[in-house]
């Protein structure tokens, strides 16, 4: 697999995707140039520290890794600053949906969704059908709750085979989305597969967004923590404090 497109800056010990400016032709040569998009946060870098397993997600050749949340894409952005190198940007997972999804017709790509919940994935078809795309999905599907990472593989691997999509989106959650992914791409060596978690329920509309200014201003995680503290309080002040160490650290 070709991996020409890929520039890394290391936040944390994990090797970013140096996304400087999200052009149709980049975002195209992305997907057809790499097997698995992950879209992590400083939860994701933290995580990635105590989780060696996972940590090797990020240093896949065939994977490309964008910086998600606000904090780590600051990180990058300073290092760059430094070093003299054009300024990296923060990659959105919803944000990629939306512009990929736009571009699935015109572009004569096959796409497939897997995840969250059977609402949500109606949701999303009937919106994808609304902006006119939704000729290009072959398939959309929300595996049991709670069912485990062999049975997950097997499940969206049967799925996969039948209809063979080009491009598929997991929205099953940090890190059980990522370790399928990677397993899935052993198996469908000619798909590429986009962990985007909770861009589902955000494209669905059954979560709110941040604001953009809200979003711009980088405190996209507060907004989101405050919309469900009691589910992420751990993930955004611990997550989040061990980031700044882990960062300090590998300075």
């Amino acid at each position: 697999m070709s991996t020409s497109v890929k520039k890394v800056i290391s936040v944390g010990q994990v090797q970013f995707e140096d996304a400087m400016d999200l052009t149709d032709s980049y975002l195209l040569e992305i997907i057809k140039t790499r097997k698995t998009l992950h879209f992590w946060n400083a939860y994701c870098v933290s995580l990635a520290a105590e989780d060696s397993k996972f940590k090797d997600v990020a240093s896949n050749p065939d994977s490309a890794v964008f910086a998600d949340g606000a904090p780590v894409a600051l990180v990058m952005w300073l290092k760059a600053r430094r070093t003299g190198k054009p300024l990296s940007r923060q990659v959105r997972g919803t944000d990629f949906l939306r512009r990929v999804t736009l571009l699935a017709t015109n572009e004569d790509f096959r796409q497939a969704f897997y995840g969250a919940t059977p609402e949500v994935i109606l949701a999303m078809v009937k919106k994808l059908r609304i902006i006119g795309t939704s000729q290009s999905v072959v398939d959309a599907y929300s595996p049991a709750f709670g069912a485990d990472l062999t049975g997950l593989v097997e499940e969206i691997s049967s799925r996969v085979s039948k209809n063979k999509p080009d491009l598929v989106w997991l929205g099953l959650g940090t890190p059980k989305q990522d370790h399928v992914a990677i397993r899935l791409s052993k198996l469908h060596p000619k798909t590429t597969f986009a962990c985007v978690g909770a861009a589902f329920d955000f494209y669905a509309g059954h979560k709110r967004e941040a604001p953009v200014f809200v979003q711009k201003l980088g405190f996209e995680w507060f907004f989101r923590l405050l919309s469900e503290p009691k589910r992420l309080w751990r993930r955004y002040l611990v997550g989040n404090v061990k980031f700044l160490i882990k960062v300090s650290r590998s300075r």
